[in-house]
């Protein structure tokens, strides 16, 4: 796999909303109101002003350009290598995590997070053949699963996204617009057409929240669908654990 220059991507506009996306609005929702869109994203809408910049503290890590220069990747053997490289990586994780009991099991985060092959994950490293992920991460620093669960999740999705029909491509694009009035305004927005034009280019948020859209579209595979299951597993068990994890670790090893 290599990187193409960057190619300008073109996707059509969201459908607009009459309501505002700043969970704290004080706006009655009853009446409608008169929105703008996002100039970065276009798919979040605000009121005024006052309520975008104070919406922005979460939502920058949930916002990705909706057109201009989108990260060139070539497909072929070293797509295919590391693609299965992360797929091991995470499915040595669940297979351990669930002999251990998995996410039903007493102490299941701490559990987690405990194993030998979580210490793989966590010190995943990007990979140097795709186009470098440089966003910043919520707490990334704290919660140090957080970047690589990402890098799984974006790898994943532009495997997927390559491997689409275009039949199928538009069926995943409608599910995904339609699933994402079921979150609340503080989640990310999965704008489809987006994440099938530029699978390589989207923000924290949105490669975290497409897993559990993911699990629930029938016409993956068994296999795909496996792949964000797990996904959605690390998320759920090991997206908010922190450091300090590691004293549970170190306690469990010396009993």
């Amino acid at each position: 796999m290599s990187s193409d220059p960057p190619t300008e991507v073109t996707v059509p506009l969201p459908r607009g909303r009459t309501e505002c996306c700043y969970s704290m609005c004080m706006y009655d929702d009853d009446e409608p109101i008169a929105t703008f869109r996002c100039s970065t994203c276009k798919n979040q809408f605000y009121c005024s002003a006052q309520c975008q910049k104070k919406d922005w503290k979460s939502h920058k890590y949930n916002c990705s350009p909706l057109n201009g220069p989108s990260a060139g990747i070539t497909r072929g053997k070293d797509f295919d290598d590391e693609l299965e490289r992360m797929d091991k990586i995470l499915s040595d994780w669940m297979t351990a995590f669930q002999a251990a009991g998995g996410p039903e099991a007493p102490k299941g985060r701490q559990i987690a997070c405990s194993l030998p092959e979580a210490q793989v994950l966590r010190d995943l490293e990007q990979s140097a053949l795709l186009p470098q992920y440089t966003r910043e991460l919520p707490d990334s620093s704290k919660y140090p699963y957080r970047r690589p669960i990402v890098l799984i999740a974006r790898i994943f999705l532009v495997e997927l996204v390559t491997q689409l029909s275009p039949e199928n491509k538009k069926t995943i694009e409608d599910y995904l617009v339609n699933s994402s009035d079921r979150f609340p305004p503080d989640f990310a927005s999965l704008y489809g057409p987006k994440f099938t034009a530029r699978p390589a280019d989207l923000s924290p948020g949105e490669y975290a929240q497409f897993p559990s859209i993911a699990v629930t579209i029938v016409l993956f595979s068994q296999e795909v669908r496996q792949r964000w299951i797990s996904t959605q597993v690390a998320i759920n068990m090991l997206w908010s654990a922190s450091d300090a994890a590691s004293n549970y670790k170190q306690s469990v090893r010396q009993k």
